[in-house]
């Protein structure tokens, strides 16, 4: 009778182990959106923010981490030093936990700061008129990084 009793609990504890692994790995492989274009360059996040007139309105692959939801429905993609701001594909992205690492596709958008608004002095309109010169001519000027995601997939 003992031993029909450990050989039980034995079973039973072996259940339960391999159903809180099952439900601890239950986000890995998921795919939120469409299935992840092939083709797609796959490039670093550190290239995309160096170089995001090269991308820019062009599909993209890239490997990080998930750094929370933003407050306007959107979330922080990054990897090491860089993080970006991307449109989830489903809600449910947001949902994940910080540090989950993720495969994003989607296509990249880019954003300029706007130097002059409203009314400003002839000064700071030189200034500016100086900026946006410098900014076309190749000097780095204040740029935004977004991606609109088509598919995000949770790796290992």
């Amino acid at each position: 009778m003992n031993r029909k009793r450990t050989i039980v609990t034995m079973v039973g504890a072996l259940v339960l182990l391999v159903a809180a692994v099952a439900c601890s790995r239950s986000n890995q492989g998921k795919l939120y959106g469409e299935k992840i274009d092939a083709t797609a360059p796959r490039v670093t996040l550190a290239e995309l923010v160096s170089h995001p007139d090269a991308y820019e309105g062009k599909s993209v692959v890239l490997d990080g981490q998930y750094g929370g939801a933003c407050g306007d429905g959107d979330f922080y993609f990054k990897d090491k030093f860089d993080m970006i701001e991307a449109d989830p594909p489903s809600p449910e992205v947001t949902s994940l936990k910080k540090g989950t690492p993720l495969r994003l596709y989607g296509i990249v958008k880019v954003r300029r700061l706007q130097s002059v608004q409203g009314e400003a002095s002839r000064e700071e309109t030189k200034e500016a008129s100086e900026q946006q010169e410098r900014s076309e001519n190749g000097s780095k000027g204040e740029v935004y990084v977004k991606v609109v995601g088509r598919a995000v997939e949770v790796l290992k």
